[in-house]
């Protein structure tokens, strides 16, 4: 091997590892948009749960039948 192959190697090795480390972050950033879509819409989902509901009733219990 002369050192003309090994740059040819040593270029697409490098290239290579650009490739995999874009992926890698790529993949990283994606899931964790996933996970904050999906805490949102848990969030957004559950956010009734946290309201309360009050009626008033005016209950008469002196009548005689």
């Amino acid at each position: 091997m002369n050192s003309k192959e090994k740059e040819i190697l040593l270029k697409k090795r490098y290239s290579a590892e650009k490739r995999f480390r874009f992926f890698g972050i790529s993949s990283i950033i994606l899931a964790l948009s996933f996970l904050c879509i999906l805490l949102v819409n848990i969030f957004t989902n559950g956010l009734s749960a946290f309201s309360r509901t009050e009626i008033l009733l005016k209950v008469n219990f002196n009548e005689k039948k």
